[in-house]
């Protein structure tokens, strides 16, 4: 995906979330940075890939990386499609509880863009039928070649 924003590599904070897939310890990445007009520390992107619904301590760990700012977008696994989430992926009904999650915990808003991606052939569902579930909750599945806005 292109960013609309360069990341500072200083501000660039790893959270290591509480998920265990088969293989490893999962992890989320916050990107903040400066905007493309140069205002500095207004942008901030959550990317979660490989990574089943986080537990409990995801919303405390991303309070206090974006020290008051709310995330601009967020961008999570959705390997398992329509199916029900694992341990190491997560499904649509998984990416509309966490979206809720990160509004109710004050990280997002109205104006916080979400967006799926990570699809395979194991979620039994089309992109379509994707964009029917997800866009009914504001989530936008991603596509090849889709360029974020941020």
């Amino acid at each position: 995906h292109t960013l609309g924003f360069v990341p500072d590599i200083a501000a660039i904070a790893e959270l290591g979330l509480p998920v265990i897939d088969d293989r490893s310890q999962s992890y989320g990445f916050f990107l903040g940075g400066d905007t493309a007009e140069g205002k500095e520390g207004e942008t901030s992107f959550l990317q979660m890939n490989d990574t089943g619904l986080p537990g409990e301590t995801l919303e405390q760990e991303m309070s206090e990386a974006l020290q008051g700012r709310k995330l601009n977008a967020v961008s999570m696994d959705c390997t398992c499609g329509r199916e029900k989430g694992s341990t190491g992926h997560m499904g649509s009904g998984d990416n509309m509880v966490l979206k809720e999650r990160l509004l109710a915990a004050g990280l997002g808003d109205e104006k916080t863009q979400v967006f799926s991606n990570h699809f395979s052939h194991n979620g039994h569902g089309s992109h379509q039928e994707l964009c029917d579930t997800l866009g009914r909750n504001g989530i936008v599945p991603a596509y090849d070649g889709m360029i974020l806005k941020i």
